[in-house]
């Protein structure tokens, strides 16, 4: 379940937060999608990437999300060893192709955990110099509704619906943090339509997604 999740724009505090969980309870963690930053270190000593950590006292799993092939090792892992405490999957969720492969994933490997995302704010916003909105590679929007994460894909329709603007007026911050146990509650908008070939249902989404 969720337990908590909010908005907020201080990135720093929350990654102190949650180091500070991680420290003060002994937690078995494990970060998912490190990338090169790498800001749980040294507090989690295990990873799960494509990008190999070069550390000697990080035990590192050669991840790639989107290829169940790969997930092997980690779950080998798991079942000899135990769940971890504690997960991290910071700035992952809205870079893959099928997110929900990752949200089942994560409570099969630990038993509570972290998750952090540019919030639909920072999607629909202008970033630095850009002439669109949000992150060109970013392939989600994702929010929480009735405390579950609700993914919404990613359309060009982003770029001219009026409730683009509409939502940026009452801007609640640039990321969305979410913390979990024992399962992640998630769910697409409107999973019943599978094809989006409707410019009224798109607007329909994104009007829900406008929604806070």
């Amino acid at each position: 379940m969720i337990t908590h999740w909010q908005y907020n724009n201080s990135v720093k505090d929350l990654i102190d937060d949650v180091k500070k969980i991680i420290s003060d309870n002994g937690y078995k963690t494990i970060d998912i999608g490190a990338s090169l930053q790498f800001w749980s270190y040294p507090e989690c000593k295990f990873v799960a990437d494509i990008v190999k950590i070069e550390k000697e006292d990080v035990k590192f799993f050669d991840f790639n999300i989107q290829n169940k092939n790969t997930w092997s090792e980690l779950l080998n892992y798991v079942e000899q060893n135990g769940k971890f405490d504690y997960s991290i999957c910071s700035h992952t969720l809205e870079d893959v192709i099928t997110p929900i492969q990752l949200l089942d994933l994560l409570p099969k490997i630990s038993n509570k955990g972290y998750i952090a995302i540019p919030s639909k704010f920072d999607e629909f916003s202008f970033l630095w110099d850009n002439k669109y909105r949000g992150n060109a590679h970013h392939k989600q929007i994702i929010d929480v509704k009735d405390n579950k994460i609700c993914i919404y894909p990613k359309f060009s329709f982003i770029e001219v619906c009026e409730a683009s603007n509409e939502l940026l007026k009452n801007s609640l911050g640039k990321e969305l943090v979410i913390f979990w146990e024992n399962e992640i509650p998630y769910k697409f908008f409107a999973e019943d339509k599978i094809f989006y070939s409707d410019a009224d249902l798109i607007n329909e989404f994104y009007k829900d997604l406008s929604t806070n």
